[in-house]
């Protein structure tokens, strides 16, 4: 199928805009999780509108091997010699009479073979199964989100408003604190957050609440719906988590550049992950927790450093024009062979001539099958009349 060819030119396109886009965010050294984030979500966003952008993108040749595959049945009927039909010898229908008015026609044993032409039976095809897989595999991806999505309004429901924030909610069910929703984000912290250090409380805020400004549960949750889409494709797994460390990473800068104590905040991150130890994993839709993902000691490691990474405005406007262009060209590359375009086929009028007399022999034959039997006996007494037409000996033959 179509979709099939969809999926494998989606594929190899976003491997090249990620490498691409990963190329110059090495070569500009963007270090700030701000710009990290802008530039995986493009990439995202870039791969999941893939079958769209290829569409509108205009087209860039770029010299890359082409993809081939198996000729469908149909396909290969075009370009494989088809072999004459068998006709039937006149010379084995063996016509006896005995009187006029009882004409009968014998035909030995050995002297045709009647092969009725059955439709053919339906067989599944690889591409019928990968589709198959594929939209259950979509299909999974989407119920792990909607139970995430009923997860998190259970939690809504059962938090309570605190005195600080309207935005932030005291609930017994989570251990650490974490942001929840969509368009509506809360944010959810354990109820034993009050007894937390002023400054404790005051570095939780600032990160939560940054990925509330920051719109990043929207980014999340579109990177999810492209996991959920490309599931077999390791690179959606992989953006996903790059965007998700990045956002980390911002919203630890905004905290530094609150003015907090970096050793005093990476503390408040090691005794969060110390709370979550042993607790085991939950699901999630909409939520973006503050001690999530595996990256815990290299956020560490940053934020001891005490410096926030920055980008002149002029490395900034290069980085994105440079990022834009190689996004474009990742999706509008047209793949030319490196070989010469051998010239089209030529007709075979001798192979043409034969699939011409094949069509016409099976429209004769079943012309025949659906004679009536006075139509057989009227042929009879014509072919008895004169037997020397080869055309109404192999018609009721």
């Amino acid at each position: 199928p179509a979709i099939v060819a969809v999926l494998l030119e989606v594929s190899w396109r976003a491997v090249l805009v990620a490498a691409m886009v990963g190329g110059v965010l090495w070569l500009w050294r963007v270090q700030g999780g701000a710009a990290r984030h802008v530039a995986w979500t493009t990439a995202m966003v870039a791969m999941f509108l893939m079958p769209a952008l290829m569409a509108v993108v205009p087209s860039v040749p770029v010299p890359m091997p082409r993809l081939s595959f198996p000729a469908t049945p149909s396909q290969a009927l075009d370009t494989v010699a088809v072999p004459a039909p068998e006709r039937v010898s006149r010379t084995d229908a063996v016509v006896a009479t005995s009187t006029p008015a009882a004409s009968t026609v014998e035909l030995t044993p050995s002297s045709a073979t009647f092969r009725p032409n059955l439709a053919p039976e339906a067989t599944v095809t690889w591409p019928q199964v990968a589709v198959a897989l594929w939209l259950a595999g979509i299909a999974a991806h989407l119920v792990v989100m909607m139970m995430g999505w009923r997860l998190a309004r259970r939690l809504i429901a059962s938090a309570r408003v605190s005195d600080i924030d309207p935005r932030v909610m005291e609930s017994s069910a989570v251990v650490a604190p974490c942001a929840v929703g969509l368009w509506r984000v809360r944010v959810l912290v354990p109820q034993q957050w009050r007894t937390w250090s002023r400054a404790g409380r005051d570095a939780v805020l600032v990160h939560e609440l940054s990925h509330v400004a920051r719109r990043d549960l929207v980014v999340a949750f579109v990177a999810r719906l492209n996991r959920a889409v490309f599931w077999f494709h390791p690179v959606a797994w992989w953006l996903e988590r790059r965007i998700a460390a990045a956002a980390e990473q911002a919203c630890d800068e905004a905290v530094l550049q609150a003015g907090q104590d970096p050793q005093r905040y990476a503390a408040v991150l090691v005794e969060m992950a110390r709370g979550l130890r042993g607790v085991g994993s939950r699901v999630a839709w909409q939520r973006i927790g503050m001690v999530n993902g595996s990256d815990l000691e290299s956020r560490v490691d940053r934020v001891l450093t005490g410096t926030v990474p920055r980008l002149s405005r002029g490395r900034a406007v290069g980085a994105v024009v440079a990022a834009a262009v190689v996004v474009v060209a990742a999706i509008g590359c047209q793949r030319l062979s490196l070989e010469p375009t051998p010239p089209p086929l030529a007709e075979n009028p001798e192979i043409t001539a034969r699939m011409q007399r094949d069509v016409e022999s099976r429209a004769a034959a079943a012309a025949a099958r659906s004679m009536t039997p006075d139509e057989v006996r009227a042929l009879t007494d014509r072919v008895l009349a004169t037997p020397d037409d080869p055309a109404l000996v192999d018609q009721l033959v």
